[in-house]
Formats: structure tokens, sequence, C-alpha cells
């Protein structure tokens, strides 16, 4: 993760500082790259908020993929019974 807090925003400008600025936060991440060192990251809140929201969007796309896949192969598995058993009720 890298700082979202930087000098191309204009409220560190405005403040100069980060520190300073009221949308400022730290916050510790243990990375799973296996030094196990903590990484202190220096975010602007509102930039991050969308870079997690965004994050949890594609995670939803995905999960919804695999969920429509799985949808899927049940109906095809439904179709081959129903005929095997000569049952076409069990489509409804």
């Amino acid at each position: 993760m890298n700082n979202t807090c930087t000098d191309k925003c204009a409220w560190y400008k405005k403040y100069k500082q980060g520190e300073r600025c009221p949308f400022y936060v730290e916050t510790v991440w243990n990375p799973n790259n296996g030094d196990g060192r903590p990484t202190v990251v220096k975010d602007c809140a509102p930039k991050r908020s969308v870079l997690l929201q965004m994050e949890a969007h594609n995670q939803m796309i995905g999960l919804q993929a695999a969920s429509e896949q799985e949808r899927n192969k049940i109906h095809n598995i439904l179709e081959v019974v129903a005929a095997a058993t000569d049952q076409p009720k069990l489509l409804k």
C-alpha cells in the first residue's frame, strides 16, 4: 500500500503538513509478504475510502460471476436428471 497523503493534494498544500489536515489518517497494516513488519500508511481518508470501495466492488463482481457459474452448472445437472427420469417438473 502506498501513502495517499501527498503534496499533490489541495488539503496538504493548505495545511503545509499532512498531519494537520482534518482528513489525515495513519493506519498500520500487517502485510502478507512474510517479513512480519507492520507498515504505517499515511492516508487521506476520502481517497483511501474510495480505493477500498473499488476493491470491495471488484470482489462483489467476482462473487456474482462465481454464483452465476454455479447456478448454470446446477441447471445443467437438473436437465440431465429430468431427461434421465423423464420428469420435466424438476426444472420448475
